[in-house]
């Protein structure tokens, strides 16, 4: 059985700001706005990246056929602009763990 613990409450209403929980939304929303489909239902950015990513590279590691300069230079910016776009999802995502975990951590407590 669940319950709310009485001296992890106390601790919330001393510390814990709940406006943290619209800023996990807001992160949330920012994630939305790279991983959702447009208006037009075109699938995202960061998806047709991630295909042609792995066009290239079977082209080359798995197919063993040269990239031509051009291809080389078109992996490494879509690598590079990939990585920076899951990077900054994760950060968004770090944020809402951040504002949801004291609220788990503190809130219940869990009895037989």
């Amino acid at each position: 059985m669940i319950k709310l613990n009485q001296d992890g409450m106390e601790e919330l209403w001393n510390s814990y700001d709940t406006t943290q929980i619209i800023h996990a939304v807001d992160a949330l929303d920012q994630i939305r706005y790279v991983i959702s489909d447009d208006e037009d239902f075109k699938p995202p950015e960061i998806r047709s990246q991630l295909l042609r990513i792995q066009k290239l590279a079977s082209k080359t590691i798995t197919g063993g056929y040269s990239l031509t300069d051009e291809e080389i230079e078109e992996l490494a910016d879509l690598l590079d602009e990939a990585d920076r776009t899951v990077t900054d999802m994760i950060g968004q995502l770090k944020k809402i763990q951040k504002a949801l975990k004291p609220l788990l951590d503190k809130m219940f407590t869990w009895e037989e």
